[in-house]
């Protein structure tokens, strides 16, 4: 049983609401599959929309079926410098505070307020592989990846490695890097490349956290950073958008 994540390369997709599709599509729409995505992640539908701002537009992005929670667009930091837009680096699904966007279907358009991120770079893990390699939902690991070589022109290399890639403990995928296709065209590694994990991130601990209650406001994580400590972050927490941000940017947040 291999322990070498397979790369999969992520481009421009669409997650929609039923009552999105229905809007976009038209009534009693549902989206057809074309091809699996993961082992019980969903699939890649047949529909596609453009996405569209006042500055620029990306035309036939893939809907990711099925019906989502929350309607967005992930989208690689380049290809959204074309709707003039620099989207916060987010995991999926987290839109908090996104930039907006207007998606177009054949039958009607939305207009999202919150809807633009790009994606984090993220290992998925089976629980057993999680436990071979010793590592936790949440942690942080670092990758080499080795880029393509060709032999018959002179040229350099790209190896290179990635840090601060996050794993995901899920029975969605097997053990898969996924990378947005900007990091992937950096490193000139293709879909269904091999990555190598080099070390695991800064271990999860309970000491040196600040004490807080049920909302985590931007006081508190002022306060964590100037005791140097950090802030554990469970379900059922409130975090203000100011408390989200800083906690983001430097780093002090353990997600449960």
């Amino acid at each position: 049983m291999s322990l070498q994540p397979r790369i999969r390369v992520i481009g421009p997709r669409v997650f929609l609401t039923r009552e999105h599709v229905a809007r976009l599509f038209g009534e009693g729409t549902r989206l057809e599959f074309a091809q699996a995505w993961g082992v019980q992640a969903g699939f890649v539908s047949q529909q596609r929309v453009d996405a569209a701002t006042a500055l620029g537009r990306l035309q036939a992005v893939p809907v990711m079926g099925p019906h989502a929670g929350i309607s967005r667009l992930e989208c690689p930091w380049g290809q959204a410098q074309l709707l003039g837009l620099e989207p916060p680096v987010r995991h999926s699904g987290d839109v908090e505070g996104a930039p907006r966007v207007t998606l177009l279907g054949p039958r009607g358009h939305v207009e999202l307020e919150q809807g633009v991120i790009s994606l984090t770079r993220r290992l998925a893990c089976p629980a057993e592989k999680a436990r071979q390699l010793g590592l936790m939902d949440g942690d942080r690991v670092v990758c080499a990846l080795r880029s393509h070589r060709r032999g018959d022109v002179r040229e350099a290399v790209r190896d290179g490695m990635l840090a601060e890639v996050f794993v995901q403990v899920t029975a969605d995928f097997e053990l898969e890097l996924h990378l947005d296709s900007d990091d992937a065209a950096a490193l000139r590694v293709h879909d269904g490349d091999m990555a190598f994990l080099v070390e695991a991130g800064r271990p999860r601990t309970s000491a040196g956290r600040l004490p807080v209650g049920r909302l985590v406001g931007e006081r508190e994580v002022r306060a964590a950073r100037e005791q140097g400590l950090r802030i554990h972050i469970s379900k059922g927490m409130v975090l203000t958008p100011s408390a989200r941000d800083l906690g983001r940017e430097w780093d002090l947040f353990d997600f449960e």
